[in-house]
């Protein structure tokens, strides 16, 4: 990563564009809250296959009827620069056809070729719900629900971490001590070896206490400078960075009435 220390001058003003305090959830996701939100949509989808993969395993299962489908395509796509196989095939049930299309191995879709036959095993009510080998329906169903407990795991860690990290930052702008720090250290964050344009401030107070700050504009750090005397909050072992959490909350002063 690129590191920047040039020296600059003490105390800016203003040194964010924060003029409130940052509110809960927004703290939260700037924290990288938002990989719950990833992972909990995850979860939700993979619950809605999951459970429409059992419905139709237990329809299969109940009741299923042989049928002989032709391969009438073969294709193949690019996925994360890797090359991906297609078979497509066809099937008549009651005088009316049904294309389907799977994936499948390299090595599967080198042994055929267009007009090879596979026998499916189709729902008589629905003939769109089939499986090519008795039992895949059933077994997807037990991978999706697999996948969802993970991806609640995730989420639920996610949001035990930042949230209780969010809650220690709010924590320290309300009744933390107010002070100020020096930045030490400006670093731009680099993602396969680019530069992101998103950067990180690393400041020390008087009494040495080390932070660090969120992610922002590297050009808006780089306009602070390393040196700067910058405002935080200290509480317990860590300090946040005003530009981070907001300023504190203003108490209002309520005078005694005069008569």
């Amino acid at each position: 990563s690129k590191v920047w220390r040039k020296e600059a001058m003490t105390v800016k003003d203003p040194q964010h564009d924060l003029i409130a305090p940052r509110k809960w959830v927004d703290l939260f996701l700037g924290m990288n809250g938002w990989y719950a939100v990833v992972a909990a949509v995850f979860l939700v989808l993979m619950t809605g296959f999951s459970v429409q993969d059992y419905k139709d395993a237990a329809r299969l299962a109940n009741h299923s009827e042989v049928a002989t489908a032709t391969i009438v395509k073969k294709d193949t796509g690019r996925s994360n620069k890797k090359t991906k196989y297609y078979l497509s095939y066809r099937f008549d049930v009651d005088r009316a056809q049904y294309d389907f299309r799977r994936s499948t191995s390299r090595g599967n879709y080198d042994a055929k070729d267009v007009g090879d036959t596979i026998e499916v095993y189709y729902w008589p009510e629905d003939p769109k719900v089939l499986e090519l080998v008795k039992g895949e329906t059933l077994r997807s169903a037990k991978s999706g629900q697999f996948f969802a407990l993970v991806a609640g795991v995730i989420a639920l860690s996610v949001v035990w971490f930042l949230g209780s990290r969010t809650n220690r930052a709010i924590l320290a702008r309300k009744k933390g001590v107010q002070t100020t720090a020096r930045i030490t250290r400006i670093e731009e964050r680099k993602r396969k070896g680019r530069a992101t344009g998103k950067g990180y401030l690393e400041f020390r107070t008087a009494d040495q206490r080390v932070g660090k700050s969120l992610d922002h504009g590297i050009d808006t750090l780089l306009d602070l400078g390393v040196g700067t005397e910058i405002v935080v909050f200290v509480r317990k072992a860590e300090v946040w960075w005003e530009g981070d959490v907001g300023p504190r909350e203003e108490v209002p002063r309520v005078f005694p009435k005069v008569l």
